[in-house]
């Protein structure tokens, strides 16, 4: 879970490259335009890519060298993370 308007980032653990890229697949429509690591230069073993996500929602995401690679990012209301630290 990410609170909206805040960064989310992506660490490489991995000893090969991958991408952070928004959408479901390689055939999505839409691949890429809410966010992007970008296929030119992948994310490298030891580094980092973040996103600032500032709506709400659930965000598919996948991996472009490795499609089989996939989730999903949700991202909470800031409201409401605000009012569960009251309760």
């Amino acid at each position: 879970m990410v609170i909206e308007d805040k960064k989310d980032e992506y660490s490489d653990y991995d000893v090969i490259p991958h991408t952070v890229t928004a959408g479901t697949g390689p055939s999505d429509p839409n691949k890429g335009k809410e966010f992007d690591s970008g296929l030119s230069t992948p994310l490298m073993p030891g580094k980092t890519f973040s996103h600032r996500f500032t709506t709400a929602g659930g965000f598919p995401y996948f991996c472009q060298l490795h499609p089989a690679m996939a989730g999903t990012v949700t991202v909470t209301p800031i409201i409401f993370c605000r009012i569960m630290l009251f309760i």
